[in-house]
């Protein structure tokens, strides 16, 4: 045998020997401890959201935590269905993004809007529920896939609106809570379009 056959085989020797070290080592159990503490506060110490921004808009308003910065606001000059949309988007770690459209309601009703029969459509991605929340009731659709969504339609005299939540983080039960308390803040500020 040559010098470098030698060399090359006490080299593959030396790494098997290597693995077999660690294989040995590493197949015992963990060595330590494991303790459990409870957080430090209750739940009535974790912060809530405070509602310190109101928006009005022409057809609507509602208010939002400060941490929402309106992105896009669109106002008809009455030609078309949709009378007003606007977006509003949080700059932090949640991501969450919320749309509010009014437009002119359908005569058979909510059903009949675009976004609803999109909606439906797609029933696997689209969970369908009617909940009352307030006075209003309002067709809820839950997206549980990533952009995950929650979105909500609702009527008023002859407007109806579409409030929707997305989020790319924050699963829909957990941006469920946040739909709720919007649609419960919002407002029509005019309820007949039949004069425009």
């Amino acid at each position: 045998m040559t010098k470098k056959k030698i060399f090359v085989s006490i080299f593959f020797i030396m790494i098997a020997i290597a693995v077999a070290v660690f294989i040995f080592l590493f197949r015992g159990p963990a060595a330590g401890t494991v303790s459990k503490k409870e957080a430090d506060i209750s739940r009535e110490e974790i912060p809530v959201e405070k509602k310190v921004k109101e928006f009005r808009g022409t057809y609507f308003s509602l208010s939002l935590p400060e941490s929402f910065e309106e992105k896009r606001n669109e106002v008809s000059g009455g030609n078309g269905n949709i009378l007003e949309q606007v977006f509003f988007s949080e700059s932090n770690v949640d991501g969450r993004k919320l749309a509010v459209v009014v437009e002119r309601r359908p005569t058979g009703g909510i059903p009949e809007l675009s976004a609803v029969a999109f909606r439906g459509l797609y029933p696997k991605l689209y969970a369908r529920e009617t909940v009352s929340i307030g006075s209003r009731r309002v067709i809820l659709f839950i997206k549980d896939e990533v952009v995950y969504e929650v979105t909500g339609f609702f009527e008023e005299g002859d407007l109806a609106a579409s409030v929707s939540v997305t989020s790319a983080v924050l699963r829909p039960e957990k941006i469920k809570d946040f739909f709720f308390e919007e649609v419960k803040n919002f407002s029509f500020l005019k309820k007949d379009t039949s004069s425009e």
